[in-house]
């Protein structure tokens, strides 16, 4: 049943947008309104209805001296109303194609959902109608002259590639649905085959297990596969039609599209003529043809209970009870783009038919699909060959002055230890797990050494026979065990080896090692983390590119280095000092606030990125707090601040959990 609340009198719809339908009173059942379609080369990600449009096939040679039971002006089909034959029914849809229109205007409307697959969406592109209304020819068409969305779409995707160099795949594979069996159309005679059965992957995601997937390059590879799966596709005579589908048709293309930053976008599009439904008594259908059609009405009945079923919301939808629904499952209330197109016949003996149809045609187009990017992150390599590299570049020179002269003088100004040039160009591409695993592990290590320390001072302290050397030991010993036991957060390792890869290179400038100072320049690059300051980054690329082409005046180098060595040597002195109560807690403060800005900025980044995934990974956040982020996403717009992520209904409590909960300490 139709929805009241969107009905509205004819005449009011025509002052508003559209002519009126030919009746001059009536009333309105319209269709969802799909929001403005994004540009076809992006992926799309948050809730969108599916897409319905309505086409209306020319009246066949025995329909001529029949008058039309619809007529179309705009994007409405207008119907007479079976309960009152003085008024018209209006509904409007995304889209009319009327008897005029061609196969290349339809296509046009399907494109931009057929390249969005190309951009990491899964999209399902289905005809449906009644027997002899048009859905075979919409999808299929006719190879010579006219040829339908199927040939077209893989046309489209071909050129696409080819035109704009993308380093993409693309396999074809076949299957059809007949008396609820799952048959592969590449298969040789499929009858003869056993039935195909549908999983679930981990990822939601509905899959027919052992189903051909042929890859293709070429509109010719395409169109010998497209022949054998129409030549084995079930199809009969009836009353209605000479060649009337048996069964459910679908096409689906497997698309792998790697990005220039490596990344892969894999996505799935179906284009499926679904068979019409039949009224028996009209078909002439008895003995197998009686069966086939039990089976479509029974699948097609389950459809519709799956679109009320969503419509309502209701907590069990029925997928399960039919093999299309099943199928449909992700088109459907699921995670990918949807478009449906209604076939309509005109003739007036096709009446209830299309009464039918264009009320189902309403009813799907209020249902709502959070759509979802698949992509894939590019490959990392192995771990271990990473952490071995920065274990050896880390530890190798121990920061000594006749380390660093072997290492100089063994490599020139080349990258020590085999790493290129480009590792020092992009220090920030390091493997970060990586980094902090291996920081981790060497901050352990440190921790259990002072440990053996401070258990060493205070035996010392205690013992009268074994005084401690001198006041200025003692102090600086007592400065360390109050920090350790205070709980004092030190300065991360890396960055504390990277102030003394530093200072070495300074001393080998003031002393004339040129080779010296530019391997310390370069581990110190490699040490930098991700929140060094982009300025310094640069200024030390500037003085290792400065080095290396002798660019630099020795002089002028000399007086610089000694510079910064004055410079440091105060904060060096004051570093035991430094972890006193009062400048610890400043320091944390400080470094806690910073902390806290970079976590919201990462949180936000994540989030407004729209992938689900993505955003289950932060802590404190499931699939429908997830979910509902994403929606509002599409509603509202990207989020400013996490105080933003009220508009998904998280409470201010909630997302302050959030960010304590993914502080990176």
């Amino acid at each position: 049943m139709m929805s009241k609340a969107r009905r509205v009198p004819v005449g009011e719809q025509a002052a508003a947008s559209a002519p009126p339908p030919p009746a001059a009173s009536g009333q309105q059942a319209p269709g969802a309104q799909l929001a403005a379609a994004a540009p076809a080369s992006a992926a799309f990600v948050g809730k969108q209805a599916v897409k319905v449009v309505i086409r209306v096939r020319p009246s066949l040679p025995h329909e001529a001296d029949t008058e039309a039971c619809i007529s179309t002006t705009g994007n409405q089909v207008a119907i007479v109303n079976p309960r009152n034959i003085t008024e018209r029914l209006a509904y409007t849809f995304d889209r009319v194609f009327g008897e005029a229109d061609s196969q290349e205007s339809v296509f046009a409307e399907v494109q931009p959902v057929v390249l969005r697959a190309l951009a990491g969406n899964n999209a399902t592109i289905f005809a449906y109608g009644q027997t002899g209304s048009g859905k075979t020819h919409t999808i299929n068409g006719t190879a010579s002259d006219s040829p339908g969305i199927i040939p077209r779409t893989v046309k489209c995707l071909l050129s696409h590639v080819g035109e704009n160099a993308l380093t993409a795949s693309i396999a074809v594979s076949y299957l059809e649905i007949y008396n609820e069996k799952i048959f592969d159309l590449l298969a040789g005679e499929p009858k003869s085959l056993p039935n195909l059965d549908l999983r679930e992957t981990a990822s939601k995601s509905i899959v027919v297990s052992g189903l051909s997937n042929v890859v293709i390059t070429s509109l010719g590879e395409f169109e010998k596969l497209h022949e054998t799966a129409l030549k084995n596709r079930s199809t009969a005579a009836t009353n209605l039609n000479e060649a009337s589908s048996r069964s459910h048709f679908i096409m689906q293309l497997s698309i792998s599209n790697v990005l220039e930053n490596g990344k892969t976008l894999s996505s799935k599009l179906h284009i499926i003529d679904l068979a019409g439904s039949e009224d028996n008594k009209r078909t002439g259908n008895v003995g197998a043809r009686m069966v086939e059609s039990g089976a479509i009405n029974k699948s097609l009945f389950v459809l519709g209970q799956v679109v009320e079923a969503l419509n309502k919301g209701h907590p069990r939808i029925p997928y399960r009870d039919s093999k299309i629904t099943r199928f449909l499952q992700d088109s459907l209330g699921g995670g990918a783009l949807g478009l449906m197109i209604a076939c309509c016949a005109p003739g007036q003996q096709h009446y209830w038919d299309t009464y039918n149809t264009l009320n189902f045609a309403t009813k799907s187009s209020f249902v709502k699909n959070v759509v979802v990017k698949h992509e894939i992150a590019a490959p990392k390599p192995p771990q271990s060959a990473i952490a071995a590299l920065l274990g050896d570049y880390m530890l190798g020179g121990s920061g000594s002055s006749a380390a660093g002269t072997a290492s100089g003088s063994s490599s020139g100004s080349s990258a020590p230890h085999g790493f290129g040039a480009a590792a020092f160009a992009h220090p920030f591409d390091l493997d970060e797990i990586v980094r902090q695993q291996v920081e981790a592990q060497l901050n352990e290590r440190v921790a259990s050494i002072r440990r053996e320390m401070m258990s060493a001072a205070g035996a010392l302290r205690g013992n009268s026979r074994g005084p401690v050397d001198s006041k200025a030991s003692r102090t600086e010993t007592g400065a360390e065990v109050s920090a350790l036991k205070s709980g004092a957060k030190r300065v991360p390792l890396s960055t504390e080896w990277r102030e003394s890869m530093l200072r070495e290179a300074d001393e080998a400038i003031v002393d004339g090692r040129t080779k010296d100072a530019i391997t310390f320049l370069k581990r110190a690059l490699v040490l930098e983390r991700a929140d060094t300051p982009l300025s310094e980054h640069a200024e030390l690329v500037a003085r290792i590119a400065a080095l290396e082409s002798g660019a630099a005046h020795p002089s002028n180098s000399v007086a610089s280095a000694k510079g910064r060595l004055k410079a440091s040597a105060a904060p060096q002195a004051a570093t035991a000092a430094s972890y006193g109560a009062d400048a610890a807690g400043s320091d944390a403060d400080v470094a806690l606030a910073q902390l806290k800005k970079q976590t919201e900025a990462d949180i936000i980044s994540v989030i407004n990125s729209g992938d689900l995934k993505a955003i289950m990974r932060l802590k404190q956040i499931g699939k429908k707090r997830a979910e509902a982020l994403v929606a509002a996403l599409a509603v509202h717009g990207e989020y400013a601040t996490l105080a933003d992520l009220a508009r998904a209904g998280l409470s201010m409590t909630l997302i302050s959990n959030i960010l304590q909960s993914n502080l990176k300490l």
